[in-house]
C-alpha cells in the first residue's frame, strides 16, 4: 500500500469523506485493476479477501470500466474498499477474479476522494506473486511460436531480386 497520490482524481472536493465518517481508524484503499490478463464479464466476478480470508466488499467506479474490444468483457476498472487499518497490518490482501468467483460488489457512479480525508487514503498496485523458492526473484517466460507450415509461396518475394540479377547479367552479356 502506498500513500494517496493525485493520480487518481483531478478534482478533489473540499471537506471530509462521508464514507469514512464515524471512524478515524478506517482506511479507504483505491486502485486500478489493469493487468494484461485481467478479464471479467461482470463486476461480481471480482472478489477481495483480507489476510484472514474474510471477504471485503468493493466499490467499482462505473466511469472507469473499459473493454478493450468493446465485446462486453471488462479489462480495466478502478476499485475502492474500506478496511480498518488493523486489518492491513495483518498481511497482504488477495484479489481473485473469473467465472467461478462471485461477490457482492457495488457499482458507484464515481469514487470521490476528499481533501480533508487525505490521511486515510491509500493506493495499491497489483503484482503477480514471484515464482520459485526465492521471493526476491521475479521470473518471466517467453512463448515462441514456430510456423512449420512455411511453403514455397513465400519465395515469390524473391522474384524481384531474381529479375534484377537476370537483367544485370543480360546487360553485361549484351554489352560485350
Amino acid at each position: 500500500m502506498k500513500p494517496f497520490s493525485e493520480d487518481f482524481q483531478t478534482n478533489i472536493p473540499v471537506g471530509a469523506d462521508p464514507k469514512l465518517s464515524g471512524s478515524d481508524h478506517d482506511i479507504l484503499v483505491v486502485g486500478m485493476l489493469d493487468m494484461p490478463y485481467f478479464s471479467v464479464q461482470e463486476i461480481s466476478q471480482v472478489a477481495l479477501s483480507d489476510a484472514d480470508s474474510v471477504p471485503v466488499s468493493l466499490w467499482i467506479d462505473a466511469s472507469s470500466l473499459y473493454s478493450e474490444f468493446d465485446d462486453g468483457t471488462i479489462n480495466l476498472m478502478r476499485v475502492a474498499f474500506l478496511i480498518p487499518s488493523a486489518h492491513l497490518e495483518k498481511g497482504a490482501m488477495r484479489i481473485s477474479w473469473g467465472d467461478s468467483v462471485s461477490s457482492g460488489n457495488r457499482m458507484v457512479e464515481k469514487i470521490d476522494l476528499y481533501e480533508e480525508s487525505r490521511d486515510q487514503y491509500r493506493t495499491f498496485v497489483c503484482e503477480e506473486q514471484p515464482r520459485g523458492n526465492d521471493a526476491a526473484n521475479y521470473s518471466s517466460s517467453v512463448v515462441v511460436i514456430v510456423d512449420d507450415k512455411a511453403d514455397i509461396y513465400f519465395l515469390w518475394y524473391l522474384l524481384p531480386i531474381v529479375l534484377i540479377f537476370i537483367l544485370l547479367f543480360a546487360r553485361k552479356a549484351l554489352g560485350r
